[in-house]
């Protein structure tokens, strides 16, 4: 299992693991949820209060969001276990390539990310146009993967430097907008920090668990 294959299956496990989690345990929302505190004598309605502003913004966000994470956890889980069997490998990759390309030039209720970095260089919102471009590079990577195993690819040169990139942007690209804001707080690097320590764990696990003997 190349560089290339590792990682892949390495971060779609890993948004899909932290996707699930979002959703039932609101993960990346915890910082919103007691944003406005609970106080010991207003106990109750302080946790109410927390819990309804909560949902309206998870609502909002599954409204917007639901078609993604569909697509993501169905074509994600069918392309891992195609490329864990080491069978359908174009399958896979095509699979593969769905989630990205709909979340770069998305039409329906969120705009895709490229269209919007487009959209923010024409009105010169520069720093909206990083963030777009942040988002917009994990799943160009994800592409160029899926395309160079669709043409079968087999370059030990290529695999390193994709994956490392690839190893390197998965850091980085969550930090990109409040580093430009300047106020990055704790919770913005401890959200991704979390990921990639997971995600570099099942680049090292996962070819030790399928290896072929």
């Amino acid at each position: 299992m190349n560089l290339r294959t590792k990682t892949f299956i390495a971060f779609a496990i890993t948004t899909i693991l932290f996707t699930i989690a979002s959703i039932l345990f609101g993960v990346n929302n915890l910082y919103e949820l007691f944003m406005f505190g609970i106080y010991p004598m207003d106990f109750l309605r302080s946790i109410f209060w927390n819990i309804s502003s909560f949902l309206g913004q998870f609502s909002e966000f599954m409204l917007n969001y639901s078609h993604i994470i569909a697509l993501t956890i169905i074509c994600y889980t069918a392309a891992i276990i195609f490329l864990i069997k080491d069978t359908h490998k174009k399958t896979a990759w095509i699979l593969a390539m769905i989630p990205p390309v709909f979340l770069l030039l998305n039409p329906l209720f969120v705009q895709g990310t490229l269209i919007t970095f487009v959209e923010a260089l024409i009105g010169t919102e520069y720093a909206m146009a990083v963030n777009a471009l942040a988002e917009s590079l994990l799943p160009l990577l994800v592409i160029i993967y899926a395309i160079t195993g669709l043409a079968n690819v087999e370059n030990r040169i290529f695999d390193k430097t994709i994956g490392i990139t690839f190893i390197i942007l998965f850091l980085l690209c969550p930090l990109a907008m409040p580093l430009i804001r300047g106020n990055l707080m704790f919770y913005d690097i401890l959200s991704p920090l979390i990921k990639f320590v997971f995600f570099i764990l099942l680049v090292i696990i996962i070819p030790r668990l399928f290896r072929k003997d």
